[in-house]
């Protein structure tokens, strides 16, 4: 559980911290205005001048960002302007929609306007009855804009014959025509509406011009507008022989099939950020299932060990079900035992309050064979009680007073002698408790490596297509290993159906000795646990937590020595802590071996009126950013 709340402890800082950190900008800009002048042409495209001013603060910039929602063929001439001076342009489109930058004469700050100029061809739809313009003209945005003020010039009625062309959308002819001989409008012929923030206001000025105003539109907001005006005006352009419904208009059509959701870049990155964020989650939330249903049927009123076994044997055991190839609590559970019967004495090293190793001595024979190759990988081949040990080391971590320590032991250690020592001991434990059948695969932990594989080229392969080819990638791979693989790790093997049963009462036990202390009766219960049950929480895995239970509940004056020979007052405690501490791990050589719904519009208006919410999300939004 440790294991696992440390990986959720990575978890949460690398996505609340390191992504953030590495996206961070503490640059920022707002438009203080914008306008727009936006020209119907006869074959129904669209002529469009953005005055966009950007108040800079926090730095300087450099590069201004421009995309518009409208198939990258299909927008001609973009240019960007500063004053009289035309701005070097890049076009930047990795997807079918049209994405553009341009370059800063200078590092900007304060506040700047510049002038974009484009045309959006295919942009009204002719039908039998109206001629249709749905167009975002402004859509989301690195920041808000205070005022946005849209003039949208509509053509007269063409007089004469024309001819249109017979499928949607041509290539525009190699000459346009100069002009197209037309009519004035008539104010009934033009009706228009508009989408919005709900402080914004649209006006039919005059029958040729509509004038779209919005204030205080957020970054994420976006501005539409939609006119119908009759189907002469745009003479040039592709005729439907259908009518529109004007009480069904939804979102204007986009030429060759509106791109899915995936085909914008800025999508794929924002999927990537939400992959980042919910695998970690997921991968815990999956381990602590299999950790709760692990707990399923623990019986709540075993007091005392559910078996006579040998405490060694059953830290095996628990070791097994925890899925370790070496149980780490067996070494320091047999430690203890043979101090506890008068094998060896062992006298910490440090402050009386906080031992940081202990130097052992051999005072006495070991009863069993595994003991007894215990005692042969602590001291050497041959070793008994009173003659100094390790002949075959050379002495070299034995002290003047036939003391080894234990510290140096772990380091210098054989790993031939401990892994016949655990070898022995597995061995004899399968023969007192019985063969431990083999674990079964575990979905959880399957699941979870599957995902991690998955993720990660799930989520590079987004944050790569979305042109983040250094970044989001890295930390994909860094979240599979510093989070990932221990939150698998975390995840026991499954349980034989016979082994789970013999283990809940252990289990049960095991619990017990971690929270007696909330029982009425803790203050004997200490006792107890302290004088007989200290190896079983060794071999638990939980000396520590019931050293420091029985250490709040009685005095130290009364608590006999954890085993003979070592302190009898308040440093019992923290020797037993020590212990568990430092013989927890094996010697190390030993170890190397084992907003998108259209809400309908209603009641067009031919002179004005205010913005409604919902929207349709008209063709040609734009996105503009800096940097």
């Amino acid at each position: 559980m440790r294991r696992l709340l440390a990986s959720a402890g990575i978890a949460v800082f690398v996505t609340l911290v390191i992504v953030p950190g590495a996206c961070a900008r503490d640059k920022s800009f707002t438009f203080p205005s914008v306008a727009i002048d936006a020209t119907v042409l006869p074959d129904g495209s669209l002529d469009l001048v953005e005055h966009r001013t950007f108040l800079f603060s926090g730095g300087e910039f450099s590069v201004g960002t421009y995309g518009i929602d409208w198939p990258h063929a299909l927008v001609e001439g973009f240019s960007v302007s500063q004053g009289d001076r035309q701005l070097s342009t890049r076009d930047v489109t990795d997807g079918p929609e049209f994405q553009a930058e341009w370059d800063f004469p200078q590092f900007e700050t304060g506040r700047q306007t510049f002038v974009i100029t484009y045309r959006l061809r295919c942009a009204v739809q002719v039908y039998s009855n109206f001629a249709h313009l749905y167009q975002q003209f402004v859509g989301s945005s690195g920041g808000p804009a205070q005022q946005v003020v849209i003039d949208v010039h509509l053509p007269g009625v063409a007089t004469g014959t024309h001819i249109r062309p017979s499928h949607p959308c041509p290539p525009p002819p190699p000459e346009a025509p100069a002009s197209v001989p037309s009519r004035p409008l008539e104010r009934s012929e033009v009706h228009a509406k508009a989408f919005g923030p709900g402080n914004g206001t649209f006006r039919v000025v005059t029958p040729q011009t509509v004038v779209f105003v919005a204030r205080n539109v957020p970054a994420d907001g976006f501005v539409e507008g939609t006119i119908l005006f009759p189907p002469g005006a745009v003479p040039l352009a592709y005729q439907s022989d259908q009518p529109i419904d004007v009480d069904k208009i939804g979102k204007q059509e986009f030429p060759g099939g509106r791109p899915s959701w995936f085909a914008s870049a800025n999508h794929r990155e924002e999927l990537a950020l939400l992959l980042l964020a919910a695998l970690p989650v997921f991968w815990i939330l999956v381990a602590i299932g299999a950790r709760l249903k692990d707990k399923i049927g623990i019986p709540d009123d075993v007091t005392q060990p559910p078996e006579p076994a040998d405490p060694v044997d059953i830290a095996v055991l628990w070791g097994t079900i925890r899925g370790q190839t070496f149980s780490t609590t067996a070494y320091g559970t047999e430690m203890l035992h043979l101090a506890r019967t008068g094998v060896l004495d062992l006298q910490p090293v440090g402050t009386v309050s906080n031992p940081t190793d202990f130097r052992i001595k051999l005072v006495g024979e070991p009863q069993t064979d595994v003991d007894r190759d215990f005692v042969d990988f602590l001291f050497g081949q041959g070793a008994h009680a009173g003659t100094p040990g390790r002949p075959d080391k050379g002495g070299d971590a034995i002290g003047d007073d036939g003391r080894i320590s234990l510290n140096s032991l772990r380091h210098k250690g054989s790993s031939n002698r401990f892994k016949k020592w655990t070898n022995d001991l597995a061995t004899r434990s399968k023969s007192r408790i019985g063969t431990v059948p083999k674990h079964q695969k575990r979905l959880a932990r399957r699941v979870i490596m599957w995902s991690i594989l998955i993720g990660a080229i799930v989520g590079s392969g987004l944050a790569i297509s979305s042109g983040d080819v250094a970044g989001l990638p890295q930390v994909f791979f860094w979240l599979a290993i510093l989070v990932g693989l221990p939150v698998a790790y975390t995840v026991p093997p499954k349980l034989d159906p016979e082994l789970k049963a013999r283990m809940l009462p252990w289990r049960a036990f095991r619990n017990y000795l971690r929270e007696f202390s909330s029982l009425p009766d803790a203050p004997a219960l200490a006792v107890i646990i302290w004088e007989q049950y200290l190896e079983y929480a060794m071999a638990l895995g939980v000396a520590k937590e019931v050293a420091k239970q029985v250490g709040s509940l009685v005095p130290a004056e009364r608590l006999p020595p954890p085993w003979p020979g070592a302190s009898t007052n308040f440093t019992s405690l923290a020797i037993l802590t020590a212990l568990n501490t430092t013989s927890r791990i094996p010697p190390s050589s030993a170890v190397h071996s084992g907003s998108s719904s259209s809400s309908g519009i209603s009641s067009f208006s031919s002179f004005g009126g205010s913005f409604s919410g919902g929207g349709g999300f008209g063709g040609g939004g734009t996105h503009v950013g800096a940097r």
